[in-house]
């Protein structure tokens, strides 16, 4: 049987193309477009490539508030709870890191955050509410993506939605 990834996938290397109005896909989700060939970019490998051997590990969840900023590189952080919760005007920067938690990442009010190279998940991976501005590249997001109302979730490219 395949899982989401493999079956997504194959869906690209058939030349289907993918259709959800959300970031999550699956084969249910996907579509025959016809006529479409192999490209270069579907042979690229998606999601975050860190060796998680070298990360600092943590288990204190991280809180930004207010105007501060937060840079998490190289961190590997687990949390029973609420990982990494951004209000206000806090700009947080997660790079080269695994964050785990029930939810992994909660941002709300102004809260701006930019997750590359790093691996993001939960049973809710983000949880995110007005203005929460938010950008993903080359990372890998398990669990499900909350949104309430218009938040910004830029797709920077390069990322895995399982």
């Amino acid at each position: 049987m395949l899982d989401r990834s493999n079956a997504v996938m194959s869906a690209v290397l058939c030349g289907w193309l993918a259709v959800s109005s959300s970031p999550s896909l699956s084969a249910a989700n996907v579509s025959q477009a016809g006529g479409r060939g192999q490209d270069a970019a579907s042979t690229q490998q998606k999601g975050a490539v860190i060796d998680e051997s070298r990360l600092e590990r943590r288990t204190t969840p991280v809180s930004c508030v207010g105007r501060q900023v937060v840079t998490l590189r190289n961190i590997l952080l687990k949390s029973d709870a609420i990982a990494v919760a951004v209000s206000g005007d806090c700009e947080v920067r997660i790079q080269d890191s695994h964050i785990v938690g029930q939810i992994a990442l909660q941002v709300a009010g102004g809260g701006t955050v930019s997750i590359t190279n790093s691996i993001v998940e939960g049973t809710i991976a983000m949880q995110l509410t007005p203005p929460a501005d938010v950008s993903v590249k080359s990372s890998t997001i398990r669990g499900q993506v909350q949104r309430v109302g218009s938040v910004s979730l830029k797709d920077a490219g390069g990322n895995l939605w399982r």
